[in-house]
């Protein structure tokens, strides 16, 4: 078992039943790593291993290693808010939601800078196929499904967008996308606030099919991205450049993408062809909207910080260092892929500017 998959078991908590589970065992203390290497915490966007996949297979890839870092991934912080866990010390580094991002900055909490945005928003209201609800003003005196406190925030800014107040409906809180989902097929709940992972979970384990409501301007926002403190800004472009390695690594080669977390996390998936197939749909969706080398139109996010944080004053100059962002994709991506495509992991190295 690898160093990283020890260190991981402490902090991460089961997730995405049947699809995702977060785990393993044991710790690794930083006086076990080599002296030249720099012990870094990192916190994921979710408890999920494999929609964060990228983080987890850039140790067995030696992309952290290339990058002189000991990286201990953190699975689960408190409230599903990485953000906020970069603010209280609790880890240095995130990928982290920008809807949370925005609270922490707007508050004087921190100063976080993104250093680019990995994925597009994957989140959507969905009904089942055969509900009556087809826009989201008709869910006013619903119940909506969301997993806890992370979502709150953006689930509620895709609500207000859409006119409706926090008073037009309630927001049930679930734990886990997998509850979510399977409430919304059992009928609990009306919709549910949800990731492509979690509509092919309903697909894939009950047949259902799941319609999502169209959004005005969600399906052109960004997800998350890579978030650190401005003093952390250079270790923080050597983290990231890891992890955009590996992004091109699974979008090149995804089957050994998958291969390669269930060497480090077991027990991350328990279905190797529904894995590559949700995780499929999640890097097309991604794709679709960014730029490969996580480049974001200041326009479209300015557009989504005034409907995330309308009283913020904030721009998209204040929260990406763009320089950093090109930093991170200051290696050459030709070659990575053709290491990837011939699944030469050895040929994945030395690839920097």
């Amino acid at each position: 078992m690898s160093s990283l998959a020890r260190r991981i078991g402490a902090f991460t908590a089961a997730v995405l039943v049947a699809v995702t589970l977060a785990g393993c065992a044991g710790s690794t203390s930083t006086s076990e790593t080599d002296s030249q290497t720099e012990h870094v915490s990192v916190a994921t966007p979710s408890a999920s291993a494999l929609a964060w996949m990228y983080y987890y297979i850039a140790e067995p890839l030696g992309f952290y290693e290339e990058e002189g870092l000991d990286v201990e991934l953190v699975g689960s912080v408190p409230g599903n808010n990485p953000a906020q866990a970069i603010a209280t010390g609790t880890v240095e580094y995130a990928g982290a939601e920008l809807s949370n991002a925005l609270s922490v900055i707007e508050a004087g909490d921190a100063d976080l800078v993104y250093l680019g945005f990995s994925d597009s928003w994957p989140f959507r209201i969905s009904v089942l196929d055969d509900s009556p609800i087809t826009t989201y003003a008709e869910l006013s005196g619903t119940k909506i499904g969301i997993r806890d406190e992370g979502d709150v925030e953006s689930a509620t800014a895709m609500l207000a967008d859409a006119g409706l107040s926090a008073d037009d409906y309630e927001l049930v809180r679930l734990g886990q996308g997998a509850t979510v989902a399977a409430s919304l097929v059992s009928g609990d709940i009306d919709a549910m606030y949800a990731s492509p992972l979690n509509e092919n979970f309903v697909k894939t384990q009950t047949g259902t099919a799941v319609r999502r409501l169209p959004s005005d301007h969600f399906d052109e926002f960004v997800n998350s991205g890579f978030l650190t403190d401005r003093a952390n800004r250079d270790v923080g472009v050597r983290i990231a450049r890891a992890v955009a390695k590996s992004f091109v690594w699974a979008e090149e080669n995804l089957e050994s993408a998958i291969d390669l977390l269930m060497e480090v996390q077991p027990q991350a998936v328990s279905d190797r062809a529904s894995a590559i197939e949700t995780m499929r749909i999640g890097i097309a969706d991604s794709l679709d909207q960014l730029h490969a080398d996580w480049a974001v139109d200041p326009a479209v996010l300015d557009a989504q910080i005034e409907v995330l944080a309308p009283e913020s004053g904030l721009t998209s100059a204040d929260i990406v260092d763009d320089t950093a962002r090109s930093e991170v994709w200051a290696f050459d991506v030709d070659a990575l892929r053709a290491a990837a495509q011939a699944n030469d992991p050895s040929a994945a190295h030395g690839l920097n500017d």
